[in-house]
């Protein structure tokens, strides 16, 4: 198995996946140069499909507006990272709102046996894009990304991390909260 120790932007998942046909279409597939100390090496990761929360009558601009309020609202930290791309790489926050970062991913293998007692600390990316629906409305894409060290020591390196949904919820309410306002 190959580590990289360079991961892929969340922005480059985010870009491939937005140009997705629909949402049930098959995850994009990454490709990713790495050089390493012998010989340049491709990398096809397949990224994990992003979250599309759908407005109806908020336009892209519109919600393009409402995010940099959102993610201060939530505490995190983020800004342009390309045209209509907002968010940021490489987050580590202890808790958003009350709720435990570390509880908002899975990483690795943890939940059985003894990796289940094993705690990371989260380093994640998060990115969103307002772009129009067809019919009207925008669709807010977000897709998230982590990677988890071992608070304990007892393992070395990082390992990825999957969002259980958790983080892209508490960007929707925020959202949801602002819209009724």
């Amino acid at each position: 198995m190959l580590h990289m120790s360079n991961r892929i932007g969340c922005v480059a998942i985010l870009a491939i996946a937005a140009g997705c046909a629909s949402p049930g279409a098959r995850s994009p597939e990454i490709v990713s140069g790495i050089t390493t100390s012998r010989t340049d090496v491709e990398v096809r990761v397949q990224a994990a499909p992003p979250s599309r929360l759908e407005y109806r009558r908020v336009s892209p601009d519109s919600m393009w507006k409402l995010l940099p309020k959102a993610f201060s609202d939530l505490g995190i930290k983020a800004g342009v990272m390309q045209p209509r791309v907002y968010g940021n790489n490489a987050i580590v926050m202890s808790n958003i709102n009350g709720e435990a970062v570390r509880g908002m991913f899975r990483c690795g293998n943890e939940g059985t046996g003894p990796s289940s007692t094993v705690q990371y600390r989260i380093e994640f990316d998060i990115a969103a894009s307002p772009v129009a629906r067809t019919g009207g409305g925008s669709e807010l894409i977000i897709q998230t990304r982590a990677l988890g060290t071992s608070v304990d020591a007892t393992r070395s390196g990082k390992i990825d991390c999957v969002s259980n949904g958790a983080l892209e919820k508490k960007l929707k309410a925020q959202i949801d909260e602002m819209m009724r306002m």
